[in-house]
């Protein structure tokens, strides 16, 4: 394979043909960089893309790893309403994002929730309506013991008014 130094290959394409293309048994394409990006992929619609046809654990379309000090993937948007990174499960028999550690997750500023909250086989939203049902009960538990304080401290003034006028 011929070796270029400080001669960079440019490759271009205005039919829409493939400008650079690498086909192997083992790694395609590769990139590395000293001192910047080892790859960059700019495009209209996808900058990079990744897909694999293997499965089982540890296969990826796109995968990122932070090896001393830098996060595996990371993504920065500056569109508004746009994520910086986005994950859709396309069967939604799986989860879209996925994440282990302690913690698993972590976010800074407000969480959004559109669907139901599942805590260890526990929904959420079902013990919060229960336990706003114990609390409606225990408020009409507490209303009525109110009345009933109410009544029996009326008529303990009353019972005081008739004892003090007798005497």
């Amino acid at each position: 394979m011929p070796e270029y130094t400080n001669d960079p290959v440019v490759s271009k394409s205005t039919n829409g043909a493939v400008s650079v293309r690498g086909m192997s048994n083992g790694t395609a394409l590769w990139g590395m960089s000293l001192e910047e990006v080892g790859v960059v992929g700019v495009g209209r619609h996808h900058g990079v893309y990744g897909e694999t046809r293997a499965s089982g654990a540890g296969a990826a379309g796109v995968t990122g790893q932070g090896v001393e000090a830098g996060h595996g993937v990371m993504g920065i948007t500056g569109a508004h309403s746009r994520a910086g990174v986005f994950g859709v499960h396309d069967s939604m028999e799986g989860p879209g994002v996925y994440g282990r550690g302690k913690p698993a997750g972590m976010f800074e500023g407000d969480v959004k929730i559109t669907g139901d909250l599942m805590i260890e086989d526990a929904n959420l939203i079902a013990l919060l309506d229960a336990s706003n049902q114990r609390i409606a009960a225990l408020e009409e538990k507490v209303a009525s013991l109110r009345g009933q304080l109410e009544s029996t401290i009326e008529m303990l003034r009353h019972h005081l008014q008739e004892r003090t006028l007798t005497h």
